[in-house]
């Protein structure tokens, strides 16, 4: 029985984990960045008018 992934090139992908790291590190500062200017402008809008 032939390998199931012969076909597939034998690539070398160890910078992959690298750029993947990077890039969640990325996106997890995008999100906090997002989280943290929504919790500014909550903080800093005036109160919603009342009844009176």
């Amino acid at each position: 029985m032939p390998p199931l992934f012969a076909w597939w090139p034998d690539w070398d992908l160890g910078w992959l984990k690298i750029v993947l790291g990077i890039a969640v590190a990325i996106g997890l500062t995008a999100g906090e960045i997002d989280r943290r200017r929504k919790l500014s402008r909550r903080r800093d809008a005036p109160p919603p008018a009342g009844d009176g």
